[in-house]
């Protein structure tokens, strides 16, 4: 009898508020770079070179994404970075992502840092993606602007004469992608409830078979 009852107790109380959700992966939709002067583009995929380039002009780089509706816990984004490393000569330099305003060359460098990774880390000579993690200022923006489009800029912290870049190329498939960890809902899920409704229910029984088997003795 007791260990029924401690079994639905157990029934009751494991009531997960949420099941395991899968990270998202979403391509980016638009990429590409602008000079002080110009951009090599506003849509669609382009290259995606920052820092300075063989023409020794300095470049900052924009990726844009469609993000779904929800909320989000915590996010990273890959950038592809191909396999020649760029011409990288100060390894102690910083690319560095930010919330970009619009597609120009100072909207691409404005307001708080969202996410880093330094040269050094990077440039390896070998193609691959380069995941930076985003911080909290970056989550908060992600979830503000939850099912519409989000604009991602980012530029080197440093430059000199010499070719100091990172990232470019348009090899990579896709160019990068925004990994999205969704927030933990509150909502017990269906097969939550059910626990939920199956516990209470057998605690429930288990009390009215205690009141029938009550002897009343009379003195």
């Amino acid at each position: 009898m007791k260990n029924i009852l401690a079994l639905s107790l157990a029934l009751a109380s494991a009531v997960s508020f949420s099941a395991p959700v899968a990270a998202l992966n979403i391509d980016a939709t638009g990429s590409g770079w602008c000079q002080a002067s110009f951009c090599n583009g506003t849509s669609g995929i382009n290259n995606h070179l920052a820092g300075v380039s063989s023409s020794r002009t300095v470049h900052r780089n924009w990726f844009t994404f469609e993000l779904p509706s929800g909320s989000y816990s915590s996010a990273t984004l890959s950038i592809f970075n191909n396999d020649a490393g760029n011409g990288i000569r100060q390894s102690a330099q910083v690319y560095n992502l930010f919330g970009a305003t619009d597609i120009s060359f100072g909207g691409l460098e404005f307001g708080p840092v969202f996410g880093s990774v330094g040269f050094d880390t990077a440039n390896n000579n070998v193609s691959h993606f380069e995941t930076i993690t985003l911080n909290d200022t970056a989550i908060a923006a992600l979830n503000a602007a939850a099912g519409n489009s989000f604009l991602f800029g980012g530029s080197v912290n440093t430059v000199g004469t010499d070719r100091d870049a990172i990232f470019g190329g348009t090899r990579g498939t896709p160019v990068a992608f925004l990994t999205l960890v969704p927030g933990v809902s509150a909502v017990p899920e269906p097969a939550s409830w059910a626990m939920m409704i199956i516990g209470f229910g057998m605690v429930g029984g288990m009390a009215r078979y205690r009141r029938q088997r009550t002897v009343v003795r009379f003195a």
